[in-house]
């Protein structure tokens, strides 16, 4: 919701003005998603599990309820969600490395990424390459 709002209106693909009452609409939404995101600091910080339906209804519902244009031909997937996942990969990946390693490299995750990563892979592939058995077992 909070990536594709504006879209309703046209305003992140046309140059066309919205006029004053799209302002006013979008201003609206704004606020109910900013509220939402206060909300959800309180959820977390404080654990008012209590307010998470508040959240939920802040977040999406009031948003598209005050939009009179509120048709979009499709919604993305989140960008977030999808960094999120690629985040969480690398520092599984990482994780996994210094545990194989017994925790000898004490570089932080992109140096581990940035040298380590390419140089393991290399050896790895040199080794399945060979055509050794003895090798391959060693590499896998």
């Amino acid at each position: 919701m909070q990536e594709s709002y504006l879209d309703a209106y046209g305003f992140n693909k046309t140059a066309d003005k919205v006029g004053l009452d799209g302002l006013r609409w979008m201003a609206e939404q704004a606020d109910c998603i900013s509220l939402s995101e206060v909300l959800s600091s309180v959820v977390h910080v404080e654990q008012e599990w209590s307010l998470l339906p508040n959240v939920g209804i802040l977040g999406c519902v009031a948003p598209s309820i005050l939009n009179p244009r509120s048709y979009c031909q499709w919604s993305p997937f989140p960008a977030l969600m999808g960094k999120m996942s690629t985040m969480r990969k690398i520092s599984r990946m990482i994780k996994e490395l210094k545990e194989v390693t017994g925790n000898k490299i004490l570089a932080s995750q992109s140096a581990a990424l940035i040298e380590y990563v390419p140089l393991i892979f290399e050896m790895v592939m040199e080794k399945l390459e060979s055509g050794n058995k003895e090798d391959s077992y060693e590499a896998v």
